[in-house]
């Protein structure tokens, strides 16, 4: 099955791991002890798909909940103390939402 005119390539592509390439010689070759050839596969990745990696890796290292700070927060709560900012946290949910759908 061949597909032309993809928009964004220029020219003819080959696909190194097409299965029924190269079938009639296969078989004549499987006679005379020739070994087939693996196609070497290559990957490329972004700059952002590295950026992500390396953060991945960063947050790995960290605590996935900062427990002196939760403490804080409980002790706070518990004694009344607690005020929340709902301005500020509004700001930072539309700030949030920018972010993610920009």
């Amino acid at each position: 099955m061949s597909i032309n005119n993809i928009t964004g390539l220029s020219g003819p592509t080959q696909r190194s791991n097409d299965v029924g390439a190269g079938r009639g010689s296969r078989s004549a070759d499987a006679g005379k002890g020739a070994t087939p050839t693996p196609a070497a596969d290559s990957v490329t990745l972004s700059e952002g798909s590295a950026r992500l990696r390396e953060m991945t890796e960063q947050l790995a290292g960290m605590p996935a909940v900062d427990s002196a700070r939760v403490e804080q927060l409980r002790q706070a709560i518990a004694d009344g103390s607690y005020q929340p900012d709902s301005e500020r946290i509004a700001d930072k949910m539309l700030s949030m939402e920018a972010q993610l759908f920009s």
